[in-house]
């Protein structure tokens, strides 16, 4: 029986693992391996395994730092990837819906504010998932291409049943 429900628990550990040391570089980062190493208390090899893993998902990014008064190479540090992972901040008020594009530092991508009727017979949800295609599809007033376009990736933005690609919608 244990050795059954073991594989569940490895997965477990890796995911608290992995979730500490991401926590640990958006506290700390810019933020070297080692020193990673030692307050998650983690073995170097695993950190290099979860750093490698979150590097691949554009998670995180390398930076060098240069530490007071030392000499040679700089270190290698990690940074949380803040431009590579949007996510949509939707307000609605009473006849409005504000809608915005943020970055993971929580800076604004792009904005907008739309009417939300208050006497239209379509069912409020419909309306409001309308809105959040339209702010997606529709091209940008400055490039004159959707905001979520971008050739070096492909991203997919997932609300409900939809999902958004930036190579999909040109």
């Amino acid at each position: 029986m244990v050795a059954d429900s073991q594989p569940g628990h490895i997965d477990q550990i890796k995911q608290t693992n992995a979730g500490a040391v991401y926590r640990l570089i958006d506290q700390l980062g810019p933020v070297s391996r080692i020193d990673l190493s030692r307050f998650a208390q983690l073995a170097p090899a695993s950190i290099t395994k979860i750093v490698r893993e979150m590097l691949e998902a554009h998670l995180v990014q390398e930076t060098e730092i240069q530490e007071p008064g030392s000499r040679g190479r700089p270190a290698v540090g990690l940074m949380v990837e803040t431009e590579a992972w949007h996510y949509l901040a939707v307000r609605i008020s009473r006849g409005e819906i504000h809608l915005s594009l943020r970055d993971l530092s929580s800076q604004l991508v792009v904005e907008d504010q739309l009417e939300l009727a208050l006497t239209d017979s379509t069912p409020f949800l419909t309306r409001v998932i309308d809105h959040i295609d339209r702010f997606f599809i529709r091209p940008s007033k400055e490039a004159g291409t959707p905001y979520l376009h971008r050739h070096d990736d492909a991203r997919y933005y997932r609300y409900r049943k939809w999902h958004y690609s930036s190579h999909a919608v040109l």
